[in-house]
């Protein structure tokens, strides 16, 4: 994701190029995560769906999956699973409330309550993503400049 939000697209188009030949389970779903990030979120709405019909191995905490939910844009899911994660005491938001995946529920009143439930801040150590997806432009492979919104 680093070089993805660093706007190195020869080393992304590079990485996507080499996790797509893979045949490992976690290349295929690395894959699907960039894509998603950068607006093509078709193939992690399948990994989505596996995971809903029990078809994927292997423990997912809430959290994680919430990531998946925000980044294919189904924002109540993500915050619904945020709020069941906290509820059952797993609490696993500490980690990643910072992370650029959250981005999309960021500044919804019910993630920043929870934030706020556990000591955490609403401010951002960071800049929001302010890029928009070369493929979502039509210039999928044609990434010489970093993304706007």
């Amino acid at each position: 994701m680093w070089l993805l939000n660093a706007g190195d697209w020869e080393e992304v188009d590079a990485m996507l190029a080499g996790l797509a030949k893979s045949s490992d389970p976690a290349d295929s779903f690395t894959h699907a995560l960039l894509l998603a990030r950068m607006g093509e979120p078709g193939e992690l709405r399948a990994t989505v769906s596996r995971w809903e019909d029990g078809r994927m191995q292997g423990y997912r905490s809430k959290c994680e999956v919430a990531t998946w939910y925000a980044l294919v844009g189904d924002k109540e899911r993500a915050l619904a699973l945020l709020e069941e994660d906290t509820r059952i005491g797993e609490r696993s938001l500490w980690n990643f409330y910072q992370s650029i995946l959250f981005d999309s529920i960021r500044d919804d009143p019910r993630f920043e309550a929870m934030l706020r439930g556990m000591n955490l801040p609403t401010t951002l150590s960071r800049p929001l993503w302010s890029g928009r997806s070369p493929l979502s432009t039509g210039t999928a492979r044609s990434r010489s400049c970093p993304p706007s919104h």
